[in-house]
């Protein structure tokens, strides 16, 4: 990483820890001073910025994660091959998460970002304690779109996630996981193996900084990331209190094609609340009736 980048990586990281600054601001500051060094200079000699762009009180004067952006820091100034980062702004950034409302101010990687610009990928998400149908369900789908050249897109957790991950990676294709934890937390714990192979052959991400812990609250924050990297979402299978319908409300604001398993065996919660609160959604009684949706637009 050049200078330059690191500088404007470095500024990221501390822009964004300003109390108030969240990732909708980060972003308009970003644009008004073309890049986060320029907004944070700005903002040294004027702390009143933040408070003027977004209208509400903010005391950016002030930085309470101090020993978080030391930690942060240092892990930057010491990637590794297969270790990268981005900020918004940065050419780098992934496109897909560029139009995004409240973009990730900065994204930590390990593994192959250019897999993140692939023309065609599909979320496959669910249950963590999935049944065995759910599991075939999610890894027959997983198999026809990775052979087809799609990127598989999950939350490399237990269950539907991992199903997802491990077929596209058994035939050799191409997926990406995007964790509620920093990058260097294996999460769970007995999914480490299929991390460091994601790792190895596709890419791991997340807007978490290194050695954040996994927390309830993480996750629906993840999932918007997810849908934001897809062009179609799969619910495989989950109940109306599953983190997946995050997954699927945020799909559906974003105009996605959004697919919900319909079967007696699956969802049966979650059909409900879907039907009632996101009509968009096509339930479908048949996996491959998925191709046909795209098929056929």
């Amino acid at each position: 990483m050049n200078s330059g980048k690191m500088c404007e990586l470095i500024s990221a990281v501390k822009l964004m820890r300003i109390p108030g600054v969240g990732a909708e601001l980060f972003k308009k500051l970003v644009i008004v001073f073309d890049g986060p060094a320029n907004a944070l200079r700005a903002i040294s000699k004027n702390p009143d910025i933040p408070a003027k762009i977004s209208g509400r009180k903010i005391n950016a004067g002030k930085n309470h994660d101090i020993k978080i952006i030391e930690k942060t820091l240092s892990y930057l100034k010491n990637l590794r091959q297969n270790e990268s980062a981005s900020y918004y702004g940065d050419s780098a950034y992934p496109v897909r998460l560029r139009t995004v409302k409240e973009p990730p101010p900065v994204i930590f990687f390990r593994g192959n970002p250019e897999i993140l610009n692939n023309k065609n990928s599909i979320a496959i998400v669910g249950a963590r304690k999935a049944s065995a149908k759910g599991i075939q369900i999610a890894q027959e789908i997983s198999r026809y779109f990775s052979e087809n050249g799609w990127v598989i897109v999950s939350g490399g957790a237990s269950g539907i996630d991992a199903a997802a991950h491990e077929q596209a990676l058994e035939i050799k294709g191409h997926t990406v996981a995007v964790l509620g934890s920093g990058i260097n937390i294996h999460y769970p714990k007995k999914n480490q193996k299929l991390l460091e192979e994601i790792e190895e052959k596709g890419v791991i991400l997340t807007e978490f900084f290194p050695g954040t812990p996994p927390v309830a609250s993480h996750f629906p924050t993840r999932n918007r990331i997810i849908a934001a990297l897809s062009d179609i979402v799969v619910l495989v299978e989950g109940s109306e209190n599953s983190g997946s319908i995050y997954t699927v409300k945020n799909s559906v604001k974003s105009g996605k094609k959004t697919f919900c398993l319909d079967c007696r065996e699956l969802n049966q919660g979650a059909k409900t609340l879907i039907t009632n609160k996101y009509p968009k959604v096509q339930l479908i009684k048949r996996w491959w009736e998925i191709t046909s949706a795209v098929n056929n637009p």
